[in-house]
């Protein structure tokens, strides 16, 4: 199982990216950070990757402001960890409310 203050930091960088802006960090550099991210989790065994999935979900609760909570939500399936089985036809998370 992985530890949710792994996932929590993981979430933690990938909302410090995807949200910066063009003045804080390089765009590109940015994109390809996340990539790299992706790429290095996508080598986890499927317990690992289930694990990490479920955990995103757990730690996206702990978000106040609704974006941010749908960003963390949908990380597993922009990571490429899973399948979008728990997303509606316009990429909204059906399970948060």
């Amino acid at each position: 199982m992985v530890p949710l203050e792994v996932v929590n930091a993981l979430a933690n960088l990938a909302i410090a990216i995807d949200f910066s802006t063009g003045e804080q960090m390089d765009e590109d550099w940015a994109v390809q950070v996340l990539e790299q991210m992706a790429g290095d989790l996508q080598m986890l065994g499927p317990e690992d990757l289930a694990s990490l999935s479920e955990g995103f979900r757990k730690v996206s609760e702990s978000y106040r402001e609704a974006e941010v909570r749908q960003f963390v939500w949908e990380l597993p399936s922009a990571l490429g960890l899973e399948d979008d089985e728990d997303e509606d036809e316009d990429g909204e998370n059906t399970d948060l409310d």
